[in-house]
């Protein structure tokens, strides 16, 4: 047997050329030559980690090997989409022509969700950092202005960080009694009176330099709408 060849065609182990060629008449005892396949060359494998499909096809292509197959798993580091793993790594070498199968990032791992039914608005979405926070507002004659009526999803129900949470945030009773501002400062009252979820309109008493206010309409106790103005005297 002669010292064996690279082949795309012939199987490693097959018989690659015999010498004479097939056909040639020859006297008994000829030496005859076999060279064996020794199979598709090996070929230097690219580093795919990190990359995307079309990218890692690309760089397969031009090192004379294919993508195979595509699997997926969570992964922290890798962003969606990108292959995380393959079957053969970059520092190795492969046969011309063969498939390198990878494994692609679905995205971090699913967290579970704090529970923050009841927290404030500011320290609800302090606890839900990881994911994106949509807010959305309704009246509650039971849930304090500026707390958390629910949450979707449910609390610990599993969810990719990235993806969107939604809080219900309570924007008080939608009616109820003004409280009196009187005697309070004019910041101290607008604040209050902001807090309550109503306008406040200002109004100097005229020919006085004050800042303390001496009247406001509506009047204390009156029933007032979420949203409503009150109108502050100052002196």
């Amino acid at each position: 047997a002669g010292a064996g060849r690279s082949s795309l065609q012939v199987p490693a182990g097959r018989v690659l050329q015999i010498q004479p060629p097939p056909g040639t008449v020859v006297r008994t005892g000829t030496k005859v030559t076999l060279t064996p396949s020794l199979g598709p060359r090996p070929v230097p494998v690219p580093d795919l980690v990190g990359k995307t499909i079309p990218a890692a096809r690309d760089l397969l292509r031009e090192a004379h090997l294919a993508l195979g197959k595509r699997s997926t798993r969570f992964s922290d580091r890798f962003p969606e989409g990108r292959i995380i793993a393959q079957s053969e790594p970059g520092t190795a070498t492969a046969p011309q022509g063969s498939a390198i199968d990878v494994v692609l990032s679905k995205g971090p791992t699913p967290q579970p969700l704090p529970n923050v039914v009841g927290k404030s608005e500011d320290q609800a979405r302090r606890m839900l950092t990881p994911w994106v926070v949509n807010e959305r507002g309704e009246y509650s004659d039971g849930v304090p202005r500026g707390r958390v009526i629910a949450q979707d999803p449910n609390p610990r129900a599993k969810l990719q960080p990235g993806q969107a949470v939604t809080i219900v945030v309570s924007l008080g009773p939608r009616f109820f009694e003004v409280p009196s501002f009187v005697r309070m400062s004019r910041t101290e009252a607008v604040a209050a009176i902001q807090a309550l979820g109503l306008h406040a309109s200002v109004l100097p008493v005229p020919g006085s330099n004050g800042d303390t206010v001496r009247g406001q309409l509506p009047e204390a106790g009156i029933r007032v709408r979420a949203g409503s103005t009150v109108t502050l005297y100052v002196a």
